[in-house]
Order: C-alpha cells, then structure tokens, then sequence
C-alpha cells in the first residue's frame, strides 16, 4: 500500500470516497438493474464464548454469521416489466405453489432457490476517467452473494394521497459474501484471502 493522499492533495493524488450513489446491482434474473433503488452490502456478526475465572472473563470468537439483506425496487406498471411480477415467480420456481390435493408432496429445496435466484452481484463505482467518453465508471469493489435466495418479499403498500412511487422489496438469504477489488484483491474467497 502507498501513501494514502490527503484532503488537500493535487492533481491525480486527490482522494475520493466512495458514494452511497453510485452503486448497480447485477441480478440475472431480474434484468431489469436501473430498477433497484436500495441496496443493503453485506454484512456479519461473530458469535462469542466466554470463560471466567475468578474475577476475570476472557472472550473467545465463536461462529461467523452473515445477516440477510434487503434490496428495494421500483414497480413499473407495464406487466412485461414488473418488478413483483419477476420476483413471485422466482418464489413459485423455487418451489412453492398451493397444495393441488393431499398427495402433494412438492416443496422447496435450497439447490432450486439458488439456481432460480441466479447470481447477485453489488457492484460499487466510481467516476475514475473523466473528461473521457469510454469507461466513464468502473467498478472500486465487488460484492458477491454465494448460495442466494429469495427469503421474502414484499410487493409494497398503497396510500391515497401519496404521489411516490411504489416499491417493493425483497430479502436475501445467503450463506457468505465475498468482495474483489480492481486490484485483484479478494477478501472472503475460499482458502486465503488476499488483501
């Protein structure tokens, strides 16, 4: 790592942060990207045991546990399009439908909800050429979502007198994120992570 620039640097060394904005989530099924609005990144909390011995308690790391994240969408009202429409039939292909008589035994498996769940993807970026016209943004991380599926989903509220728009959400279930950098670095990936 090089020396990091400060508030006042010049020229190429000037620091920028990264903007809550500038974000696009890469879903493959639901390809319609521009119509998520809010994304929550992934996150964990870790487990701890303690032990105590006469008067003092030391901590021990326990388990390693990622928390689900929710992802909100605006609803188009052509059908073709609908956010909710795609995102219910990711739940009816993951295996859900009503019992069609006592000898129904479908049900859910999480190999089915993460197939039809697809890959996701957060992809946080920055304005790093200006002043030219190609790859005017790139990507300053990557979050990927391994094993993700479709927890819940929420088509929304109506209230008269309310002009915004509707959005709708989902919740998603995963089993551990892992994060690159332009630099090739990963954190969270199998084995050793490189930082």
């Amino acid at each position: 790592m090089g020396n990091l620039p400060f508030w006042t640097s010049e020229g190429q060394d000037i620091l920028e942060t990264k903007r809550q904005g500038r974000w696009v989530m890469g879903f493959s099924k639901l390809p319609y990207q521009f119509l998520a609005t809010k994304c929550d990144l992934p996150k964990f909390k870790m487990d701890d045991a303690s032990h105590t011995y006469l008067s003092n308690t030391v901590y021990y790391p326990g388990d390693l546990k990622w928390e689900e994240i929710k992802i909100e969408f605006v609803d188009p009202e052509d059908p073709q399009y609908s956010s909710v429409r795609t995102l219910l039939g990711i739940i009816e292909q993951s295996g859900y439908h009503p019992l069609a008589n006592q000898n129904d035994r479908s049900f859910f498996s999480k190999k089915r909800a993460c197939e039809v769940t697809g890959a996701v993807k957060i992809m946080q970026i920055a304005n790093r050429s200006v002043g030219s016209a190609s790859n005017l943004f790139e990507d300053v991380a990557t979050w990927t979502l391994h094993n993700a599926w479709v927890k819940a989903v929420e088509p929304g509220s109506l209230e008269y007198g309310k002009p915004d728009e509707l959005k709708c959400s989902i919740t998603l279930r995963y089993d551990w994120a892992t994060i690159e950098y332009p630099d090739g670095g990963q954190i969270f990936s199998k084995g050793t992570g490189t930082i």
